[in-house]
């Protein structure tokens, strides 16, 4: 069946789609006299050149995320052979006589984030390779033990990180992101629980028999950073296959903002708190569902309020004269970075705010007065009302 479709596409290819179908420049016959990097092309049509004066070298193709196809020559005075590593192409053919043979490259579609592969044909003595890679899809489901929730894909982008408005929130500095994906939501008590066979609250005192902590669609809170970083992830990570982990501070803020398609809200999806966030005012001293409030522009739901979230970097000054791609904030520190407001923060309070910083020792437990080495001073746990999402990079 999808070599059938894939052959009608081919006459859509040759007939349709371009009116010359002459190779692209670059794309003809690799010899010794081009550039010594050999570096991929993309194109719709690439064709292959195998005579008496060419030599083994490298081209790419280019797919997107739905079900694509190219067209690719291959010129030989001898005959050939096509071989690949990637089970998600398929070919109108594998070999063929000396002379000009046009085949069409087929890509299923990619349902996930991107892939990479190699198509490798050989002439004689000869060989070129052809590096294929199709982009992600925007957005995807992932199941665990029959729990279901949605990563979103932001692409990468430079954007203006900080505040210089907010106090302890600049300097304002321009930070660079890889592409990447971000869950739609916060991670919700049913998935911790599915992952971790218990629930967080009854080994804490003041949340003991509070029911509303325990919805299986409310986020899931009173984690710490140790938690979830020695225990959550490497479980999860290891049932799916996958690479989960915490946002670091740069790619929490750039989501919140909305990435490529950011409007400059004040909040994550508009200028109305109480359209995107559960806070003081509007939370009744409580945590919601996921998903109750208006999403941002990228579909992502809850980063102004209802939990904080946990954030990968240790908390620290912005270091704004690095220009460095991906920053992971300070080498070290004492806290770590929590992010967006939650379901107890004030409305003077600036932690809704995309640009908020703020921050919590990863262990959660500290003295309650501020370490005051009073041998009276209580130890208390200060994390009831922080929860986390998970990003994958790619």
């Amino acid at each position: 069946m999808f070599i059938s479709v894939l052959l009608s596409c081919l006459l859509i290819f040759a007939c349709g789609k371009k009116d010359d179908p002459k190779p692209k420049p670059n794309d003809d016959e690799q010899t010794d006299d081009q550039d010594d990097n050999n570096d991929p092309v993309a194109s719709d049509t690439l064709t292959i050149i195998f005579d008496g004066t060419s030599s083994s070298a490298t081209s790419g193709l280019s797919f997107q995320s739905a079900m694509d196809a190219s067209l690719l020559i291959i010129k030989s005075d001898k005959s050939w052979s096509l071989a690949s590593n990637a089970n998600w192409l398929d070919f109108s053919a594998t070999s063929a006589n000396a002379g000009t043979t046009g085949i069409l490259v087929g890509a299923s579609e990619n349902e996930m984030i991107p892939r990479n592969g190699e198509i490798t044909i050989t002439s004689g003595g000869k060989s070129h390779s052809v590096t294929v890679q199709q982009q992600g899809t925007s957005e995807f489901t992932i199941s665990v033990k029959g729990i279901s929730f949605k990563m979103i894909r932001v692409e990468g982008g430079t954007f203006t990180m900080g505040s210089d408005q907010l106090l302890g929130n600049g300097p304002t500095h321009q930070v660079t992101l890889d592409s990447y994906y971000i869950s739609e939501t916060e991670i919700t008590n049913e998935l911790w629980e599915t992952i971790m066979g218990t629930l967080p609250y009854n080994n804490l005192d003041d949340l003991t028999g509070l029911s509303e902590y325990d919805l299986p669609q409310k986020p899931v809170s009173a984690v710490t950073w140790f938690d979830i970083m020695d225990f959550f992830l490497p479980e999860i990570n290891d049932l799916t296959g996958l690479h989960l982990t915490l946002p670091t501070e740069a790619q929490w803020e750039y989501a919140a903002m909305g990435g490529q398609l950011s409007k400059g809200y004040d909040y994550a999806g508009s200028n109305d708190l109480n359209k995107v966030a559960w806070y003081d005012f509007n939370s009744d001293g409580q945590k919601h569902e996921i998903k109750q409030k208006l999403p941002n522009e990228l579909g992502i739901y809850d980063m102004s309020g209802n939990v904080s979230e946990w954030c990968f970097d240790w908390y620290g000054s912005y270091d704004w004269e690095s220009d460095e791609p991906n920053p992971t904030g300070s080498d070290s520190g004492s806290e770590k970075v929590v992010r967006g407001g939650n379901y107890k923060t004030a409305v003077m309070d600036p932690w809704c705010y995309v640009k908020a910083r703020n921050y919590q020792i990863p262990g959660c437990y500290n003295g309650c007065w501020g370490n005051t080495d009073n041998p009276d001073e209580p130890v208390c746990f200060f994390c009831n009302a922080i929860g986390f999402r998970i990003v994958l990079e790619i």
